[in-house]
């Protein structure tokens, strides 16, 4: 993913990263997702991560689950956008 191509605008109230089967994503090197969480953090945005089966997760997950990325279990991805959606848009005079 090149996340240096992402432009978070001011609005954004939560980042889904989608990320490979059992929440592997890369967090050394070029284009990581780790300074992708930390510029989320700097904007107080936060980073939510799917594709978690359950809590057997591999390395990388427990870095960015450390650096204060937060998990969504057992749930489909587009049913993980639909819930964080519901969530911060709620009584904001926004309709799904």
């Amino acid at each position: 993913m090149l996340y240096s191509a992402i432009n978070i605008p001011e609005n954004v109230k939560a980042v889904l990263h989608v990320t490979y089967h059992s929440c592997t994503a890369r967090t050394l090197g070029n284009e990581n997702a780790l300074d992708f969480l930390e510029l989320c953090k700097t904007k107080n945005i936060p980073f939510y991560m799917t594709a978690i089966k359950n809590s057997s997760v591999y390395e990388t997950s427990n870095i960015l689950f450390q650096s204060g990325a937060l998990p969504i279990y057992d749930m489909s991805n587009e049913m993980s956008f639909c819930t964080l959606l519901i969530k911060y848009n709620v009584g904001q005079g926004i309709s799904p």
